[in-house]
């Protein structure tokens, strides 16, 4: 049985973004001839044998990088990916992926002569919404992690103004009322306002990491929020 070659995510993604170049040069270009195009923009080695069944099961990504292809600019040329070095694999897996490669081809000779039939299409419909999910949770990127930052002493309109300030900080808000009957909170960064807050607040965040004392205003507090959201 043939070895199976398992993308990383790197690969997948540069094997994509060759597929929506290839659409947006040649809208009408078949997708068979597409996928195996695209794989250009990797190692030779790291190719893939296209089939009925591969296309059968990247329908999803197919149809998502034609339709990129019609509203985004030409990118630029995709570099050649290096090969990643392959994890050791339990063999029962890979016996399951070849499995599963040729059901895919099977299924696809089945449906091919009735692709228009009415329930046909719904289950291809209902397979692309979870395959496109399952795909874009693959190729995007992670969103950073915003820091979290705690600040006790300000009032309501203080807190709104601030949060729309710094869309890069997740704030938590006390007031200095609050701050004596409610739990000590974690942060990121504690900030304590010090002349709105009495000394049981300040003896509670006492030993807490990263704790800032303000001794000013608003406008003082924004030196300190500059230093928190600058990247370590």
């Amino acid at each position: 049985m043939r070895t199976r070659i398992v993308w990383s995510k790197e690969e997948k993604a540069a094997h994509y973004e060759r597929l929506v170049l290839l659409f947006k040069g040649n809208p009408t270009l078949d997708s068979k001839n597409a996928f195996r195009e695209a794989q250009d923009a990797l190692r030779y080695e790291r190719h893939r044998k296209v089939t009925d069944g591969t296309i059968f099961t990247h329908k999803v990504m197919l149809a998502m990088a034609r339709e990129e292809a019609k509203r985004e600019p030409i990118p630029q040329p995709v570099p050649t990916v290096a090969p990643v070095a392959a994890e050791p694999a339990n063999p029962l897996l890979k016996i399951f992926d070849d499995l599963l490669d040729l059901l895919a081809d099977r299924i696809a000779e089945r449906l091919r002569p009735q692709m228009t039939a009415p329930e046909v299409k719904q289950h291809v419909n209902a397979q692309f919404d979870t395959q496109f999910k399952r795909y874009k949770a693959e190729v995007t990127p992670p969103k950073p992690r915003l820091p979290s930052v705690l600040i006790i002493g300000l009032n309501g309109c203080q807190m709104t103004s601030v949060s729309k300030s710094y869309p890069e900080i997740r704030f938590t808000f006390m007031t200095g009322e609050e701050a004596v009957s409610r739990n000590r909170l974690n942060a990121d960064h504690t900030i304590l306002m010090t002349k709105f807050i009495n000394h049981s607040v300040q003896n509670k965040y006492r030993q807490v990491p990263n704790l800032h004392y303000c001794n000013g205003g608003v406008s003082d507090l924004s030196t300190l929020l500059y230093v928190v959201k600058k990247p370590s």
